[in-house]
C-alpha cells in the first residue's frame, strides 16, 4: 500500500489487491504507537475482482512530522470479505505536507528547508556490511547531534531498519540506487526502481 498522510491530518491510501476473488471492504485505522485508536475508522468497498483500491479520511488533532519534532503514528490497513477479515498490515506513518517549489526550494509543512547532512555507506568499523538497528541509532544520534537534518545514501538503498530510525530521529533521506555508472532504462534497471520504491514509499 501507499499512504499519503499531510499535516492537516488528511490521509489517504491505495491498497494494491492481490488474487481478489471475493474481497468486499479495506478498513483504515489511525492510531497512536501504543495501538489506542484515533479518530474514525474508515473504509472503502472494493470492486469485483479489482487489483487496487483507494480510500481516504481525516483526522483530527494529530501532531506534524518534522526533523525537530518527528511525531509518528500507525496506521492499521485491514481487507476483508463478506464476513471475516482476511489481511491486515501496519506500518508507522508521519503527518507532513511536502513541497517542492520551482526556483525557490523545498518546503515541509509550509516551512522552506534547506538541507545539511552527510553521506553514509552501510557499513562498520567491526563488522564490515553487517549493521544492525542499534548501528543505526548510533548513526543518526551523531548526525543530530552535529545539527544535520539530511543524510544520502551513497550509493545503494540502506536496510529498512535505518529509515524506520531516520524516521523516528527526524532525518530527510536522500535514498539512491548505484546507478553513477550507467542507466536504468533497461530491463534490470526498471526492475531495480521499481523494487525501490515499493520497499521505501511510505518512509
Amino acid at each position: 500500500f501507499t499512504i499519503h498522510p499531510t499535516m492537516d491530518g488528511s490521509i489517504s491510501a491505495r491498497v494494491h489487491l492481490n488474487n481478489n476473488r471475493n474481497l468486499s471492504e479495506v478498513q483504515m485505522q489511525v492510531t497512536d504507537l501504543d495501538g489506542r485508536p484515533l479518530g474514525d475508522l474508515f473504509t472503502a468497498d472494493i470492486e469485483k475482482l479489482a487489483d487496487q483500491v483507494f480510500i481516504e479520511g481525516k483526522v483530527n488533532g494529530v501532531l506534524p512530522w518534522s526533523p525537530e519534532f518527528p511525531h509518528l503514528y500507525k496506521v492499521v490497513l485491514s481487507v476483508k470479505d463478506k464476513k471475516d477479515l482476511v489481511h491486515q498490515v501496519e506500518d508507522r506513518i508521519g503527518f507532513r505536507t511536502v513541497e517542492l517549489k520551482p526556483q525557490d526550494g523545498f518546503y515541509v509543512n509550509g516551512v522552506k528547508i534547506r538541507f545539511k547532512g552527510v553521506n553514509r555507506h552501510s557499513a562498520w568499523p567491526t563488522s564490515g556490511r553487517t549493521t544492525s538497528k542499534e548501528l543505526s541509532i548510533l548513526d543518526v544520534q551523531l548526525m543530530k547531534e552535529m545539527n544535520m537534518n539530511a543524510v544520502r545514501m551513497s550509493h545503494y538503498p540502506p536496510d529498512k531498519h535505518f529509515l524506520e530510525v531516520c524516521d523516528s530521529l527526524g532525518l530527510f533521506v536522500m535514498n539512491e540506487l548505484a546507478g553513477w555508472q550507467g542507466y536504468y532504462d533497461t530491463q534490470v534497471g526498471r526492475k531495480l526502481v521499481k523494487e525501490l520504491v515499493v520497499r521505501d514509499v511510505n518512509h
